[in-house]
C-alpha cells in the first residue's frame, strides 16, 4: 500500500474556496444606507444624502474590548458589512447607518460569490 502526502491533496473539486454565496445570502435582511455627498455649490461644499436600500447583514467588526484611554482621546464604533454588490460604496467615503455617520474603510469584492464587504468606522467630518 502507497501513502500519499496529504499536502498534495486538494480540498474540493477545484482546491478554491467553496462558494459561500446561498449561505450567507441566506442571512440578509432589507437595510437602508445614507450615502453622502459633497459637490461645489457657487464656491461652497453643499453635503447631500441619498438613501439606498439593499440586503445584508451589519455587525461589530471586532469584540469590544476594555478601552482605557488618554484624557481626549475616543473610542469609535466599528462595524462590518456584508451586502449585495448592488451598494457600491469607495474606501474613504462616508454613510450613515441608524443616524450614525461612518466612513468606509475597507472594501473587498466577494462578487464571484455574490456580495460585497466593507469595514465602515464611526466617523465625523470636519465642516
Amino acid at each position: 500500500m502507497k501513502i500519499v502526502s496529504a499536502g498534495k491533496n486538494k480540498i474540493g473539486t477545484s482546491g478554491n474556496l467553496p462558494n459561500m454565496s446561498q449561505t450567507i445570502i441566506g442571512w440578509f435582511q432589507d437595510i437602508t444606507f445614507g450615502i453622502v455627498t459633497r459637490t461645489v455649490v457657487d464656491y461652497e461644499s453643499v453635503k447631500t444624502i441619498k438613501s439606498v436600500k439593499t440586503r445584508g447583514v451589519v455587525q461589530p467588526y471586532q469584540p469590544t474590548e476594555l478601552d482605557i484611554q488618554v484624557a481626549g482621546s475616543r473610542s469609535f464604533n466599528w462595524q462590518m458589512i456584508h451586502c449585495l454588490p448592488d451598494l457600491d460604496l469607495e474606501e474613504n467615503s462616508y454613510i450613515y447607518y441608524k443616524d450614525i455617520q461612518y466612513k468606509v474603510m475597507k472594501k473587498y469584492y466577494y462578487e464571484e460569490y455574490g456580495y460585497y464587504e466593507y469595514i465602515i468606522c464611526e466617523g465625523y467630518e470636519n465642516g
